[in-house]
């Protein structure tokens, strides 16, 4: 009987902290989700659904991982048009080169800083 209460502490111990191990494994995934960031960032630059598509189709013809990063990288943004070109010969690119307007244009406010 006196050995089979510190096996059992034992074995709570480490269940305990295995379940708080994945417990700040799911939050830290939660706040730094690239999916979330996107949304937000598709939010914050007031996106049409059909902007979206296209940031995530885009995202697919260069080398990131995640659509956000062509949110702040104009020389992939520039790849993934480029690319979008090669496959595409002869059709327009104004939609994609507005949308790069959109996500790095300077507003007035920077223009009248500098």
């Amino acid at each position: 009987m006196t050995l089979l209460f510190p096996f059992v502490l034992i074995i709570v111990a480490v269940v305990l902290s295995y379940w708080i191990q994945r417990q700040r494994q799911a939050q830290k995934k939660r706040l730094y989700s690239h999916s979330k960031l996107l949304a937000e960032l598709v939010e914050a630059h007031k996106l049409s659904p059909t902007e979206r598509t296209s940031i995530l189709d885009l995202a697919q013809r260069t080398s990131v991982r995640y659509a956000d990063s062509l949110f702040v990288r104009p020389d992939l943004y520039a790849e993934a048009i480029q690319s979008w070109r090669d496959d595409h010969p002869g059709r327009s690119t104004t939609e994609l080169e507005k949308l790069q307007d959109k996500l790095f244009a300077t507003s007035s406010m920077d223009s009248k800083l500098t």
